[in-house]
């Protein structure tokens, strides 16, 4: 069979596809990213998330075709994928500021790489400390330090990656306590044979990956489960021959605390990447609506443990990282879906102006009658006598609904309760079908990894797309 019949079943079955979407409840999120696979070819991932004709959430990899029921569009923060929407505005009716949704699962890697490396433990620690005792908003720090130190990582000399990691504090003598041990199968051995000293359970260590922030939450709290060979390892390397153990890399009692203090940090912030990297399939974890409280509830924590800490390098750190937290928390201003979906401050204002919106969007669906008024013949609507008009609101009938049992999934909610808010029911599609992040989009890049890579070099763009195309279709029942 010639391969190209990957393409003609792409060709052939996007009807199949397109006409789902054109009867789509909700309008249409769209998440894009750019992907530049192993064999060079460079890709561009566009994925549509929306509620289907039986309210039931659908995430599906487009053709890149735009569409006249574009919601909003999930991407990360770098500065190129807003002038992408400018740009895409000159072509289509897109409103770049206020469709313009930011990926949570960025936002929180973002801080966190600004806490866990945004300091260096000597030049730097007095100038941050100083900005966090008096509230200064600059950047230079956590911005320009985590690039030179990602730079370093990427250095084939491995005294040089050792000693940029021993600049970050006690999280890189861990990193370089764990790669020692690891380093040789006589440094393993001995780290076995001091655990069966310490614990009836043998544990792997666990190294941090670059900066994959998920990874060093999990190194901490590995590290602490084998604490007691760790320290023994290290009290016998330190001064063992060839394979002695930098001294620099040793960690102290404070060291140990520090890594106490940064585990508070870590567990809610890997809590909630773990929620907004979700598939919100529901209508629950993963979807946009729960983007600003999580984002509000780490405001608080990181505020919570920056008043417990000392004047220390850790300190300076969560500084760094409350203020990159603050800086993606007040973006939000300026797309009204995050207010349409919280309860906080400035959220009734958004909404009553979303809903007098709503109503000029969908006026063929704006109830004339009221409730009791509908229950009626014409004659007796008539003369009834309605004393409170905000019964012909949906909005005031909405906002007087009794709350739903504790854990009730809002798209469940919705797909039994759409019908008595014939408008109100769009600006609710419109949100529940859109994601958090764009993680759906590297979970597709990692999908396509297994078709674009250095073993099928001659890959031709249009067999990739197609392939990726049809399994996800595929996936999402639409073939």
């Amino acid at each position: 069979m010639p391969r190209n019949w990957i393409v003609d079943a792409f060709t052939v079955a996007k009807p199949t596809v397109i006409q789902p979407l054109q009867m789509a409840r909700s309008t249409i999120t769209v998440s894009f990213d750019h992907w530049l696979a192993d064999n060079e070819l460079d890709l561009l991932g566009v994925v549509a998330h929306y509620l289907d004709s039986n309210v039931e959430l659908k995430t599906v990899l487009l053709a890149l075709k735009p569409t006249d029921k574009i919601g909003y569009f999930v991407a990360d923060n770098a500065a190129n994928n807003d002038a992408a929407l400018r740009l895409l505005s000159h072509h289509i009716d897109v409103k770049p500021a206020k469709q313009r949704l930011r990926c949570s699962g960025h936002v929180i890697n973002l801080v966190v790489k600004a806490t866990l490396y945004g300091v260096d433990n000597e030049c730097m620690l007095d100038a941050a400390l100083s900005e966090a005792d008096h509230g200064g908003d600059s950047e230079l720090y956590d911005t320009s330090t985590v690039s030179k130190f990602e730079a370093a990582l990427r250095s084939k000399d491995e005294a040089s990656r050792l000693d940029a990691w021993r600049r970050k504090g006690p999280i890189g003598k861990l990193h370089n306590l764990i790669v020692h041990i690891k380093s040789g199968s006589a440094g393993r051995r001995f780290f076995e044979a001091k655990q069966v000293e310490t614990d009836t359970r043998l544990y792997r260590v666990i190294v941090n990956e670059g900066v994959r922030w998920n990874s060093a939450c999990e190194m901490v709290e590995r590290a602490f489960q084998v604490k007691d060979a760790l320290q023994l390892y290290q009290e016998h390397f330190r001064s063992s021959g060839t394979d002695r153990l930098d001294n620099r890399d040793c960690l102290s009692a404070v060291d140990w605390q520090e890594l106490t203090d940064l585990l508070k940090l870590l567990r809610p912030l890997k809590e909630a990447s773990l929620k907004v990297l979700a598939v919100a399939k529901d209508g629950q974890n993963g979807a946009l609506w729960q983007s600003l409280s999580i984002l509000d509830w780490l405001l608080s924590t990181v505020e919570g443990l920056n008043k417990t800490l000392p004047r220390n390098h850790f300190r300076a750190c969560v500084n760094l990282g409350w203020k990159k937290l603050d800086k993606y928390y007040a973006l939000s201003d300026a797309t009204p879906a995050y207010r349409k979906t919280s309860w906080l401050e400035g959220a009734d204002e958004v909404m009553n102006r979303a809903w007098q919106d709503a109503k000029r969007r969908w006026p063929n669906e704006v109830i004339v009658l009221s409730p009791k008024q509908q229950e009626m013949d014409a004659f007796d609507a008539y003369n009834h006598d309605i004393d409170d008009d905000t019964d012909n609101d949906e909005l005031a009938r909405y906002l007087r609904e009794e709350r739903a049992p504790q854990g009730t999934r809002p798209l469940t909610w919705w797909r039994e309760h759409h019908h008595r808010f014939p408008v109100l029911r769009h600006l609710a599609f419109e949100i529940l079908a859109a994601p958090a992040s764009s993680s759906a989009d590297e979970r597709i890049f990692s999908m396509a990894g297994d078709v674009v890579n250095d073993e099928r070099p001659n890959t031709m763009e249009e067999l990739a797309k197609a392939y990726q195309g049809l399994r996800s279709w595929y996936s999402e029942g639409l073939l």
